[in-house]
């Protein structure tokens, strides 16, 4: 059985196509590049006859002569719309109601511009990743594995996502501890296009801190510095994996995860049965997880070196500098303020705010000034 995964690469820059071949993983990702068919619709045949699973493009699919000695006349962004208009018209007017999404990926060689100063309008809502270029091939070649897992695991969940509803595709240790506003909103894109459901579990459950948090996240609530601590902290995961608090859903192999819920049941029911973990600072969450896990030593405690980081019961991560921050010494990002209620807001540290050029939420403005005065 064939088991290797297939995207069609369409750009009309010949300059980019190292770092896309840079990804291909021999029996695992096949990566096909072709230059911009000449009408939108040979495209869309040419990924149905060849039966690719999912599509990367670049937006600017206008900017260079092809081989034929013109120039292709639509962006990406208009393509991604087309292939999403004709999933959901196989959806409504196939006879078999088959539903055809296959995942969206954008290869931007512009990494400062956000999406929609790329003329993608509401067509952002047709992509589901962004793979982003660097300073130089050095500096993406970094990257290379955890876009490897990204892209393979994008086409694992749609194909998921087509055999299972939305909550059975998290494989949720206890549906009961996740906040029903969430599931809610999960339950309502059932009837909707696999991508509608695909997005939204990526966009506002994995990528959003919440429900879900990353492994950088975990450590800081459990206030330990996973980097010095080495091996103790895999002893760590392991205790809570016990708990079910690694999350094993949908996109899981290329976004890691902890149930936020879990990770509060093994504080509870392993760790300290009478007070939440929220009530102690880094060193004593540490003294605590040693002593019930039998760490006699080499779990250090997570520190902020901040001069501003007075307060040490951390929380969150500088979204800027990743050092642990608790909320009392942050400032909040822009564009946190509609946030659904499972979702965790963005801080950055005073630091970073008063060293970078970053946008803080109108509600913080005035403590940065103060701190700039």
């Amino acid at each position: 059985m064939n088991t290797e995964i297939k995207y069609l690469y369409i750009d009309d820059r010949k300059d980019s196509q190292n770092a896309i071949l840079s990804l291909r993983e021999e029996g695992k990702l096949v990566i096909d590049i072709i230059q911009p068919p000449q009408r939108i619709k040979d495209a869309i045949s040419i990924l149905k006859k060849k039966k690719y699973d999912g599509l990367i493009v670049d937006q600017q699919l206008d900017e260079k002569k092809l081989d034929n000695g013109e120039k292709n006349t639509y962006l990406g962004g208009a393509l991604a719309m087309d292939i999403r208009a004709n999933e959901y018209h196989t959806i409504q007017k196939g006879k078999d109601k088959k539903d055809t999404s296959i995942p969206i990926v954008l290869y931007s060689a512009n990494t400062n511009l956000p999406l929609m100063l790329y003329g993608y309008g509401d067509s952002i809502y047709d992509l589901i990743l962004t793979i982003k270029t660097t300073n130089s091939f050095k500096e993406f070649r970094k990257l290379i594995p955890m876009y490897q897992k990204q892209l393979e695991s994008l086409v694992k969940g749609y194909t998921i996502l087509k055999n299972k509803s939305s909550i059975e595709s998290l494989s949720c240790p206890d549906e009961n501890n996740i906040d029903s506003r969430f599931v809610d909103e999960l339950k309502r894109r059932d009837s909707l296009t696999v991508h509608t459901k695909a997005s939204f579990i990526l966009n506002e459950l994995i990528i959003k801190q919440g429900i879900l948090i990353d492994e950088d996240i975990l450590a800081v609530r459990l206030g330990i510095d996973k980097n010095k601590s080495k091996d103790n902290w895999n002893k760590v995961l392991d205790s809570l994996k016990e708990y079910r608090a690694d999350y094993q859903g949908v996109f899981s192999e290329g976004w890691p995860r902890w149930w936020m819920p879990m990770v509060k049941n093994w504080w509870y029911q392993k760790i300290d049965s009478d007070t939440y973990i929220r009530f102690y600072d880094a060193k004593q969450r540490v003294e605590l997880i040693s002593e019930k896990l039998n760490i006699k030593e080499g779990l250090i405690p997570a520190k902020a070196e901040s001069k501003y980081s007075v307060h040490n019961d951390y929380w969150t991560v500088c979204d800027f500098s990743k050092e642990p921050l608790d909320i009392e010494d942050g400032l909040m990002l822009a564009g946190q303020e509609d946030l659904y209620p499972w979702q965790d807001a963005k801080y950055v540290s005073i630091h970073s705010a008063l060293v970078a050029p970053i946008e803080i939420a109108e509600s913080d403005k005035e403590v940065l000034e103060n701190f700039n005065k």
